[in-house]
């Protein structure tokens, strides 16, 4: 069995761990905590942008590519432990690689779940953080990690699950809420020093032509990870081939990373939260007995 860990990430694609969820993990590792990800595909769909790389002779192999650029990454965040689930990326909605038969978007959702339960059963996680039920922006790998991360949830807390090690349930589980960036702000901020926004805005019109309409997610946890924002960019850069040369990642000021990136925004679903309610920490309050 390996060792406990604070938090479990389950994301869908290599490089998913640094961007959304980049700032959390460097802050728990700050803390001297434990941390675990959970890649749930190769990202065998994703572009190629390192000039280093012929798309020709590269893309065959994108999978094992993308795989050392999260073993980098991760190192960065320095995850405790790191685990591939071994599915293969499906690619946009509505796109062939979704009819793909091992896509992630077709897996049985036992197989999924079970594979993600034996790793909860396996690290003990206090809390997990995922993505939300609509898949961030309706890909269909995102849906899937939600999905088979609450079964894993499900099945690993199960006493008749054919499973290995005992039976183990979270302290909470939350994914990451659907929120409006201020990116009309950052962009503001970026004309006010000169710089050119239109790499910002041409990634917001993509982002709003491949997406679905998703609805507002409450928030229940907002998660100050500013300080962690140049970490969390080193990682993001350890994926070469998914960052432009001169994307606006690359060329943003440290400063302006820190206001684009200073908050981790959750919402949570293990235990369901009431109305309005709000949780001040990731973990719950340890209670101690007489």
């Amino acid at each position: 069995m390996s060792q406990p860990v604070d938090l479990l990430c389950v994301r869908a694609h290599p490089d998913d761990e640094s961007s959304a969820t980049g700032g959390l993990l460097a802050k728990l590792a700050a803390e001297g905590r434990r941390t675990a990800v959970i890649i749930c595909t190769g990202g065998e769909e994703g572009e190629i942008h390192d000039p280093d790389l012929v798309y020709e002779e590269a893309f065959p192999r994108l999978g094992e590519i993308r795989k050392g650029e999260l073993h980098a990454a991760c190192e960065v965040l320095q995850v405790s432990e790191l685990y591939m689930l071994g599915y293969r990326d499906s690619g946009m909605a509505g796109t062939e690689s979704n009819k793909h038969p091992e896509a992630f978007c077709n897996a049985d959702l036992d197989e999924s779940g079970g594979k993600v339960a034996a790793i909860i059963r396996d690290l003990r996680p206090r809390v997990i953080v995922t993505d939300n039920e609509w898949g961030g922006y309706g890909h269909p790998d995102h849906i899937m990690s939600h999905r088979s991360t609450m079964r894993g949830v499900e099945l690993a807390s199960d006493p008749k699950a054919d499973l290995p090690s005992d039976p183990f349930r979270p302290e909470r589980v939350y994914v990451m809420a659907s929120v409006p960036r201020a990116w009309s702000e950052i962009m503001e901020l970026m004309s006010e020093e000169g710089l050119d926004t239109s790499k910002l805005e041409q990634r917001m019109n993509r982002q709003r032509e491949r997406s679905v309409e998703i609805p507002p997610t409450p928030v229940t946890l907002v998660v100050d990870v500013g300080e962690h924002s140049e970490t969390r960019m080193r990682a993001l850069l350890c994926h070469k081939t998914q960052i432009q040369p001169d994307s606006h990642w690359r060329l943003l000021p440290t400063h302006l990373h820190r206001v684009a990136f200073a908050k981790t925004n959750l919402l949570r679903v293990i235990p369901p939260a009431t109305e309005d309610e709000k949780d001040e920490d990731l973990f719950p309050p340890v209670t101690t007995g007489r």
